[in-house]
């Protein structure tokens, strides 16, 4: 792209002055696709990083997640004339800390994880050698453009007749860039779906506890119910976590009238209808929220083209 980050609060402002069109949750929730584009978005967040289990491994819990996409968030922003505007491990530290996903001792760790699987380099700054400079790889931005596609393609599902969505599934790097420049200005809305003060939503947010729900959801879905049967040794191995994991899990939304286990390990799940609903909402205001990002983004493609 051609702006700079000292472009940028005039893109946003004049953008802001009218959003694009986006569909919002309700009216995802109400289209008559929604079932299959949300199955669609289940299958897609269990199968992510299932060939990379290394990078599978890492990205397990939400706050690495996070930090995955800070990182290319301030790397979009950054002015490559300008080293003081590069993302720096401090400068990271300071936006990553206050969403509360991590101890400072583990920010450092995951950086460190981060740089021996391939996904970043830290360097001395060219300006200031004791500033270190977190640069994504290759390798970091392929598996970006692989999310991004994973995350449009509920709704290349739920709208087959758009094209939209395109330059995401084909790994278009400019609009990839500009995706990540808006979600930089997103970090309070983030910070409130990550931190959700409904306890059903904050358990869910654990550690793979979603790809875990998933699985059952989109079993019972297949025998065309409610119930599923899978042991919890199989949904372990599915989603790379322990047996215990699962099993406390599901014992902790039985509590919370959630679920019911009418047999002992798995074999007899019942996904009670209130937790369909939260899901059900969660899911389209997580579709709702990538839609609107994606329409500004390509609204600053659009309006770089033209410049040029």
């Amino acid at each position: 792209m051609s702006q700079s980050a000292d472009d940028l609060p005039r893109l946003l402002s004049d953008i802001a002055a009218e959003l694009p069109p986006y569909a919002t949750a309700e009216d995802i929730l109400s289209h008559p696709r929604f079932a299959l584009a949300r199955n669609h978005y289940m299958r897609v967040m269990i199968d992510s990083y299932k060939a990379d289990t290394a990078l599978r491994h890492l990205m397990h819990e939400m706050g690495r997640n996070v930090l995955f996409n800070i990182i290319l968030g301030q790397d979009a922003l950054k002015n490559p004339d300008d080293p003081s505007t590069w993302p720096s491990v401090g400068s990271l530290r300071d936006v990553f800390m206050p969403f509360g996903l991590s101890s400072p001792r583990s920010f450092d760790d995951t950086l460190a994880r981060m740089q021996i699987i391939g996904l970043i380099e830290i360097i001395p700054a060219p300006d200031d050698r004791r500033r270190r400079l977190v640069v994504p790889t290759e390798k970091m931005i392929r598996e970006d453009l692989i999310w991004l596609a994973d995350h449009m393609s509920p709704l290349a599902v739920l709208f087959p007749e758009r094209d939209d969505y395109l330059p995401a599934l084909s790994h278009d790097r400019e609009h990839q860039c500009a995706q990540r420049i808006i979600s930089t200005q997103n970090y309070g809305e983030a910070y409130e779906i990550l931190t959700p003060t409904d306890p059903i939503l904050a358990l869910l947010l654990r550690q793979d506890a979603m790809k875990i729900l998933f699985s059952y959801m989109l079993a019972a879905q297949d025998t065309g119910g409610s119930r599923a049967s899978l042991p919890y040794q199989d949904v372990a191995n599915r989603t790379s976590t322990s047996r215990t994991h699962v099993r406390n899990l599901l014992y902790d939304l039985e509590k919370m009238d959630m679920v019911k286990l009418h047999q002992r390990g798995g074999r007899d799940v019942e996904i009670t209808p209130a937790l369909w609903s939260i899901i059900d909402y969660f899911m389209a205001k997580s579709m709702s929220g990538h839609d609107l990002v994606w329409q500004v983004a390509r609204q600053i493609v659009a309006a770089d083209a033209m410049a040029a």
